[in-house]
């Protein structure tokens, strides 16, 4: 049985450029996986206005080689606990995605996708800005204090909780995120902790908008997934502290040696 891999969005856009040529060992050992929040990611991306044909050839290779998780982030921290009142809204983002995927694999310009892209953008820049600014009210609030490495960990859980809560007022869900378990995530909970003390110790340091999606996508890489990112590659700190986590080493695939070679082409 293939072991399943959860690939980044940076990932199907070199896919959809270079194709699979190169890296065929990948399809023979993995099933390939996308989360939700990287197809939302593609979506509101501004690739849309500015190179089209990059972000349809992206969702060309998606439609080829991967299985979409249809869960978004807040939804699949529920499933993992068990937890299935979400399964109606999941299986009507399923049916969404499979239009949007259709949309873009028949247009030919944004004026045939048929769906108002510019508010996706917008609503995915006001989301993510408010993560970053959660995230920099906590570091904030922390500086004065002696923080230990298990009071790192602490401040994962923290975020997810506050994920959590406010997708559950939003939605009216008689649940208390406090009473959740979050150890399976440990993936996320230990690169957030190297993320969080990296900011606490650099005073110019800010979390970041865009941070919010190669954290989150993080919570989808429970026990039986890997996780593949191309960012560590071209120098993206964030990509080496997923790498450099107590537990990368069992999430994040091996193989980025011979990734290189796509990245250099």
């Amino acid at each position: 049985m293939k072991k399943k891999l959860i690939c980044d969005i940076n990932f199907w856009y070199r896919v959809g450029k270079k194709g699979l040529a190169d890296i065929n060992y990948l399809i023979e050992n993995y099933e390939l996986h996308i989360t939700n929040l990287s197809i939302v990611e593609l979506i509101s991306s501004n690739n849309i206005e500015s190179d089209f044909d990059i972000v349809k050839d992206t969702f060309i290779a998606i439609s080829k080689y991967a299985k979409i998780m249809s869960q978004n982030d807040v939804q699949q921290l529920l499933i993992t606990q068990g937890i299935d009142f979400t399964e109606n809204k999941i299986l009507q983002q399923q049916y969404n995605i499979k239009k949007v995927v259709e949309l873009f694999l028949t247009a030919t310009s944004t004026s045939e996708l048929g769906f108002d892209y510019s508010k996706m953008i917008e609503l995915r820049k006001e989301e993510t800005k408010k993560w970053a600014e959660k995230v920099n009210r906590m570091v904030q609030s922390s500086r004065d204090n002696n923080i230990s490495d298990d009071d790192l960990k602490k401040f994962s859980i923290q975020i997810l909780e506050h994920h959590i809560n406010t997708y559950i007022e939003k939605n009216d869900i008689k649940l208390k995120s406090q009473d959740l378990d979050f150890s399976s995530f440990e993936l996320f909970n230990e690169s957030f902790a190297l993320y969080f003390k990296d900011l606490l110790n650099k005073d110019n340091k800010k979390a970041k908008p865009n941070d919010y999606v190669d954290f989150m996508n993080l919570v989808y890489c429970t026990s039986d997934y890997n996780y593949l990112t191309l960012e560590r590659l071209k120098g993206n700190r964030i990509a080496k502290m997923i790498n450099d986590s107590s537990v990368g080493y069992k999430y994040v695939i091996s193989e980025q040696e011979s990734i290189k070679e796509i990245l250099n082409q």
